[in-house]
């Protein structure tokens, strides 16, 4: 069995095979997976009493959020990226209310916002993306 600081490392070396020359497309995928994976330790972490974790977590999501903000480009003809940076800023503006008072019907919510981004993202070609 892996002790806990080895199975960390091994995730971020798995993580680090999976980004090296990975698309555009595939990156935007890893980041909403990342996202949401951040929200399921946020609950769990507030479930067992570790609150540093749960905030950790949460704002990890929100950097990873952030990111995804930063990465549109809005030099296309689609109103598109100017719904994803209103849906981005509301679910930060939403995880930077739980930080403080946490609710994990507010994560859950972003989570399932996540959710979908994700499938729609994973639905799409990367020609189309």
């Amino acid at each position: 069995m892996l002790k806990p600081k080895s199975a960390e490392l091994y995730r971020q070396l798995g993580l680090e095979a999976q980004i090296t020359g990975a698309s555009p497309h595939r990156l935007i995928g890893l980041l909403y997976a990342g996202a949401i994976g951040e929200l399921n330790r946020a609950i769990a972490c507030e479930s067992q009493g570790q609150r540093q974790a749960r905030i950790n977590a949460i704002a990890k999501c929100v950097d990873i959020l952030n990111g995804l903000l930063e990465s549109l480009s809005f030099e296309v003809e689609s109103d598109l990226p100017y719904r994803l940076e209103s849906l981005y800023v509301y679910m930060i503006q939403r995880l930077l209310t739980v930080q403080a008072s946490f609710d994990g019907e507010t994560c859950k919510e972003v989570q399932g916002l996540l959710e979908v981004l994700a499938d729609g993202w994973q639905q799409m070609t990367p020609d189309s993306a």
